[in-house]
């Protein structure tokens, strides 16, 4: 019984500091890791609307036409640490695994993360 409270609070720590990092995350990723993850939004836009990007590593990845720029803040990591804090401990009491639930609300708060911020930038009026 001591032994399942205590890897329920271990579990309710790792979901906290989780939530930190993702609200933390576009201050100490490298600009290497930011402009990677950047280039789904740059590869959509690019699609979508035949706009060409140019990689600045003041500003991020820049419009040719200089309109706008997609940059680190336009990740998202805010919104997916609500989606995760959401999905983790809402849920948590309903799944039997509660350590695999832990990972697999990481790997959903960030595709949920990255489908929301894709129609966000599609969705921009200076691409119009």
């Amino acid at each position: 019984m001591i032994n399942a409270q205590i890897k329920k609070k271990v579990l309710e720590v790792l979901g906290i500091i989780f939530t930190f990092l993702l609200l933390g995350g576009d201050h100490f990723l490298p600009k290497g890791i930011v402009k990677v993850l950047l280039l789904l939004y740059v590869g959509l836009c690019k699609l979508f609307y035949n706009v060409y990007f140019v990689y600045d590593s003041t500003y991020g990845y820049v419009c040719n036409t200089a309109t706008f720029a997609i940059n680190k803040e336009c990740l998202g990591n805010t919104f997916m640490a609500m989606v995760f804090v959401l999905l983790f401990f809402r849920f948590k009491a309903h799944v039997i695994n509660q350590g695999k639930w832990h990972g697999m609300a990481l790997v959903l708060a960030i595709g949920i993360g990255y489908i929301v911020g894709s129609v966000r930038i599609l969705a921009n009026p200076c691409l119009f």
